[in-house]
């Protein structure tokens, strides 16, 4: 339906105690939003985060699309090691753009 907006958020935990007694916590968290405005076009915006106490990984998403085009950039980190990643992921657009658009992120 054109000019219309949704939002949706959420939020998991759960909670574990080890053999020590000691608290693990796992938690997820969403929120996005989408809209179709006057013309028809789709847009949505999308972030996400995960964590686990217990594991020491911690994730974050942040996502947005236009219609069918759109990238995902997802970050990832390990308390326990120090150490960090991260992907980006396109969809809907070809080869010859994402180039393109690195070109501009390399030259920022």
């Amino acid at each position: 339906m054109p000019g219309s907006t949704v939002i949706q958020k959420s939020y998991v935990s759960k909670v574990n105690y080890n053999p020590n007694g000691q608290p693990q916590k796992e938690t997820f968290k969403s929120q996005s939003i989408k809209q179709i405005d006057s013309e028809g076009k789709k847009i949505q915006e999308k972030q996400q985060a995960y964590e686990n106490t217990s594991t020491g990984i911690q994730k974050a998403a942040h996502e947005r699309r236009l219609n069918e085009k759109g990238h995902k950039i997802i970050k990832e980190r390990n308390r326990n090691t120090g150490e960090e990643m991260e992907h980006t992921l396109f969809k809907g657009i070809g080869e010859s753009i994402i180039i393109y658009i690195i070109f501009l992120l390399i030259n920022i």
